[in-house]
């Protein structure tokens, strides 16, 4: 109900915006065209003081008489070219929908694509950009958050990877600790995605972050989801083993390579190298654990089955089809860092 009577007052404040926004137009182009015949200034010089194309420029110096409020829109003003009040209500709804669903966590022009398809199946889904609009209008969509961005010289992991590598490449990463009200011992989860299509979400909660786990998960993944060819990690103790003993192969690339999959490592102390599954971090937070009561670790678990469900149904994914593979040909090097380590090597 709060929705469509924001719907309703928001209908007037779209007119109105609309209206003062043509008359400004309006105004710039009377202003265009006295700097042109009364001035005597050069429409590349018109362009640049007003900050609109030559094309504008030419368009409305045709002559001093000419008609500045001529629309050429060939449809009714303050309505929309194509999509009519009733796709407006449709997509007003549709939120409101997803928005009061407990058991969904999505609701922005992708969900709303998705849930228009599945109740008017033999209608035409609004193009994603037009949703996005009408949200933006009726001021049911968060505004973007401005960040700093990656640095650029440590985009070159995330351009070779996935430019050059045409296999399936999946990133896994632990989450930090998460605390329930009235309980002293941390949650933990471990995420999956992929990044190309079929993309995919999920995230599991485990015991804790060890290479037991971390190899228990990654089982259980390849025999529900899929075997990807590479696995992107970061350079967590249970990846990279032993943090103070010798550098060797640890238990965790030892089950990747049995398996004939490559580990890839992300840049060590640098989150945003590993840009795609710390964005899935960021929607799992966003979308599950910060959106959402928990009464206890049970219902924890069967919130996150839901999670979970809702992510495929919003990525969409399906496996991909099962062909001739190339088997890697792998043959585990040792690699030391420093003398100590080919001195001790040397001894034995």
């Amino acid at each position: 109900m709060e929705l469509n009577n924001k719907f309703e007052n928001h209908k007037d404040y779209i007119r109105k915006y609309r209206y003062y926004e043509k008359k400004d137009l309006i105004r710039i182009r009377r202003k265009v065209n006295r700097l042109y015949f009364h001035k005597g200034l050069s429409k590349r010089k018109i362009a640049d003081r007003v900050g609109m194309s030559r094309e504008f420029v030419n368009k409305w110096t045709q002559s001093k008489d000419q008609d500045m409020k001529k629309d050429e829109r060939g449809w009714p003003k303050g309505q929309r070219r194509k999509w009519t009040g009733k796709t407006e209500k449709r997509i007003t709804q549709i939120r409101s929908y997803l928005e009061e669903n407990e058991k969904e966590f999505y609701w922005g022009a992708t969900a709303i694509a998705q849930q228009w398809h599945r109740r008017f199946p033999e209608e035409n889904v609004p193009p994603l950009r037009t949703i996005g609009q009408i949200l933006k209008d009726l001021e049911l969509s968060d505004p973007p958050v401005s960040g700093k961005g990656a640095a650029k010289y440590l985009c070159y992991p995330e351009h070779t990877i996935y430019e050059t590598l045409s296999s399936r490449l999946l990133e896994t990463d632990f989450v930090g600790q998460k605390y329930l009200r009235g309980r002293t011992e941390p949650l933990h989860f471990i995420g999956f995605c992929f990044k190309k299509k079929p993309k995919l979400r999920i995230y599991r909660r485990i015991n804790g972050q060890t290479t037991e786990n971390l190899n228990t998960q990654w089982e259980r993944f390849f025999d529900r989801y899929e075997k990807p060819d590479y696995v992107k990690v970061d350079n967590a103790a249970a990846t990279i083993g032993s943090m103070s003993g010798k550098r060797n192969v640890s238990r965790a690339m030892i089950f990747l390579l049995e398996k004939q999959i490559y580990p890839i490592f992300s840049v060590p102390r640098k989150p945003f190298s590993q840009a795609s599954i710390e964005g899935n971090n960021s929607v799992f937070a966003k979308k599950f654990w910060n959106a959402r009561q928990f009464d206890s670790v049970e219902d924890v678990d069967q919130q996150l089955e839901w999670f979970n469900k809702a992510s495929l149904r919003y990525s969409g994914y399906k496996p991909p089809e099962v062909g001739a593979k190339f088997e890697l040909n792998i043959t585990v090097v040792p690699f030391f860092l420093n003398i100590r380590h080919w001195s001790h090597l040397s001894k034995a």
